[in-house]
């Protein structure tokens, strides 16, 4: 499970800012009031004793980030739009999204941010309750390896690290990485991939989920950026100005 560290909480507080820069609802002043409220909001997730995590699903561990952001007002402004955009993004790079509406979405988090019903108990009754809507309102991002141009593949290959080069004949593309010593080969024929011939290249260049952690739907698509989620959620993050 992976969740956002600080510098990615920085970086979604300061995109949200230069969103709203020219709106009404300008984050003003920006940047962060407390600078320890944050590094114990981001660190929240990974909460533990023993060896044991406190919070072991990732809805468990986003509604703790959440509940953080939100509470610990670690930011002058803006920390409602900054809690909302981290958990949404913390359920990405965990293969999950929401499927809850404007409204609904809306609603929850002004009530948690208010203390609303069911959001009003001690610490650990709110993140169960946080946690909970988040399972009801968040579906798994099912991803079936899909087929790219073989070019496509070679250069997502480079971004990963990969050594990518024409063979001396100049009949071939050759794709090794520093993971293994298996070198691939491509003749220069070769236009398109289908998705389980992906798959199986990535696990023979030692570019597996297991091994790297990084997802296949993150190797073929990238992984969906901070901003496109502001994008997506624009109107629910407006709205929270006012709230």
């Amino acid at each position: 499970m992976r969740f956002p560290d600080v510098e990615t909480i920085l970086k979604i507080h300061y995109q949200l800012v230069e969103m709203f820069i020219d709106d009404d609802d300008s984050i003003s002043p920006p940047g962060p009031k407390n600078e320890s409220l944050l590094h114990s909001a981001a660190s929240r997730p990974h909460t533990g004793m023993g060896g044991e995590d406190k919070y072991n699903t990732v809805e468990a561990k986003t509604a703790a980030l959440f509940h953080s952001l939100i509470h610990n007002h670690p930011f002058h402004n803006g920390n409602k739009r900054t809690a909302l955009v981290s958990m949404l993004v913390s359920l990405d790079m965990n293969s999950r999204r929401l499927e809850a509406s404007d409204d609904n979405l809306f609603e929850f988090v002004v009530s948690v941010a208010s203390h609303n019903h069911p959001f009003d108990g001690t610490s650990d009754d709110v993140v169960d309750n946080i946690a909970g809507w988040i399972r009801r309102n968040s579906v798994s991002r099912k991803y079936a390896p899909s087929s790219m141009k073989v070019t496509d593949f070679l250069e997502k290959c480079a971004v990963a690290g990969c050594r990518v080069r024409l063979s001396d004949d100049g009949r071939n593309r050759l794709v090794q990485s520093a993971n293994t010593p298996k070198i691939i080969k491509f003749g220069v024929q070769n236009k398109k991939l289908t998705g389980q011939v992906v798959k199986r290249y990535l696990r023979d260049l030692g570019l597996s989920e297991a091994r790297t952690g990084i997802y296949l739907d993150e190797f073929q698509e990238g992984d969906i950026t901070q901003q496109e989620l502001m994008i997506q959620y624009r109107t629910v993050l407006k709205r929270l100005a006012h709230a």
